[in-house]
């Protein structure tokens, strides 16, 4: 009798968290956050189980090479934790005010209860990485993995590009307080939605790429092949061309200028990675990068008309209140650099270095550079694990990119996907969103699962690693 395999629930089960976290307001919110981390809690007890059977099949052959960067990871949400212990002899001196009020509690953080939630956010993103890269190292698994994250990115889409045609002033049932007249999906902030939208892009784009680039390495006449790849494009992969387009007309739409530059420079390395791999001619090298100028001209002629004219009126530089908020962050993290002032607390410790330049009706949440309020709160030491776990991560990537000869998309995808979360949390705070943080760990995860080589199958493969629906036009 054949023991059940729990693996394929779980797959199902990620999937369901990561396309349901943009809905409630991208789950910036207690209660949906909260219900997410309790869904990926229960989902790795059932995998731990499973591997303690012996039932949970599938496994990622990359785990033996992750004990680094996961102690790193672990370390630090382990001291996130003891930055909220009671510990008064490492006390925050905010607490000092509260003696006098018969308090007598203390800890490294200002704020231990948001302290606690930050640790549980940041295991929740683990736990998806987990999941996701232990469910995906099978490669048709992989796929349509691949295939729901572009399905559910298109989706958000449409919702905000209907919702932005029809003019309604409305997120789901609530009325907007904020961005009027820019597209922002199920999410409040448009510069949040823009890096979401630029991880779906990137996916969609991965899709739309493996399905016309057999065409470049036909030894046909040019107008042939332009037969087959218009074919191709419009009919036979006609959803993976439709998905794509309207992920990135919603994604112009936003006119978050940090968010869609850091999308095109972020797509610009994914087709740059898997643009001359080995033993190809330089014309089927060149047909993607080709593709991409194409792709991007086009889309600034059909949703850049916003983006133009906040360019014209903004330019490129920095606004000053953003230079203001570097400034005073830096200035914070002096005060307590090793220790860090307590993982989330950033909202309620700045207001101690709030200076003239930022009326005080203007509120302060939010260091608008991740890289530095993440320094603030956990210290330099915690933040650099931190860092360190991720470009861990993006070099077994690399090098299962070099290592593979199919399936090379999909290590340059986790590449790319980290490039612009890097990029656009130097001026903004996207990847403190849930829906945003719970996409890229999942695009990571699955990047990690297929960077290892793989023998060769007697059927061919996809460069991304699935099958050919459409056999092969005769040589």
């Amino acid at each position: 009798m054949l023991r059940p395999d729990p693996s394929r629930g779980i797959f199902w089960g990620v999937l369901a968290i990561i396309c349901l976290s943009p809905l409630p307001l991208a789950s910036n919110r207690p209660l949906p956050v909260a219900v997410l981390a309790f869904a990926s809690g229960l989902l790795l007890l059932v995998w731990a189980v499973g591997q303690v059977l012996g039932r949970t099949k599938g496994g990622s052959g990359v785990t033996g090479k992750l004990p680094g960067p996961a102690i790193l990871f672990l370390l630090v949400c382990l001291w996130s934790l003891f930055q909220a212990a009671p510990l008064s002899f490492l006390a925050d001196p905010l607490w000092e005010s509260v003696k006098p009020l018969g308090g007598s509690a203390g800890s490294i953080s200002s704020d231990p209860a948001a302290t606690v939630t930050a640790t549980m956010r940041l295991l929740l993103y683990g736990a998806v990485f987990w999941l996701v890269m232990q469910t995906t190292a099978d490669s048709d698994r992989a796929r349509v993995c691949l295939k729901v994250l572009v399905g559910a990115g298109a989706a958000y889409a449409v919702y905000g590009i209907a919702t932005f045609l029809s003019g309604d002033e409305y997120i789901l049932h609530y009325r907007k307080w904020t961005y009027h007249g820019a597209l922002t999906s199920t999410f409040v902030n448009r510069n949040s939605y823009a890096t979401f939208a630029g991880l779906c892009l990137l996916c969609a784009w991965a899709l739309f790429q493996d399905r016309f680039s057999h065409i470049t390495g036909l030894k046909r006449p040019f107008r042939q092949k332009l037969a087959l790849a218009l074919e191709t494009v419009f009919m036979n992969a006609r959803w993976s061309t439709a998905a794509l387009l309207v992920i990135a007309i919603a994604l112009f739409l936003t006119a978050s200028r940090a968010g869609i530059a850091s999308s095109l420079m972020a797509l610009a390395l994914l087709v740059a990675l898997t643009m001359k791999p080995a033993g190809s001619s330089l014309r089927r090298s060149v047909a993607p990068l080709m593709l991409f100028t194409a792709f991007s001209i086009t889309a600034v002629a059909v949703a850049g008309t916003q983006l133009i004219a906040r360019f014209e009126k903004q330019g490129i530089e920095i606004d000053q209140y953003r230079q203001v908020f570097f400034a005073t962050t830096l200035d914070a993290i002096r005060s307590a650099p090793w220790t860090g002032t307590g993982h989330g607390t950033y909202q309620h410790v700045i207001e101690a270095y709030r200076g003239p330049e930022v009326p005080l009706v203007y509120l302060w949440d939010m260091a608008h550079n991740t890289w530095l309020e993440t320094a603030m709160e956990l210290g330099l030491p915690a933040t650099a694990a931190l860092v360190a776990s991720l470009v861990w991560l993006n070099i077994l990537a690399f090098k299962g990119l070099r290592r593979r000869r199919r399936g090379r998309l999909y290590p340059a995808l986790g590449m790319a996907a980290s490039l612009l979360v890097a990029l656009h949390s130097l001026v903004d705070f996207s990847l403190q969103i849930p829906a945003v943080a719970i996409l890229y760990a999942a695009i990571l995860g699955l990047s990690l699962a297929q960077s290892q080589p793989r023998r060769r199958r007697a059927d061919r493969v996809n460069p991304v690693g699935g099958h050919h629906s459409e056999p092969l036009p005769a040589r």
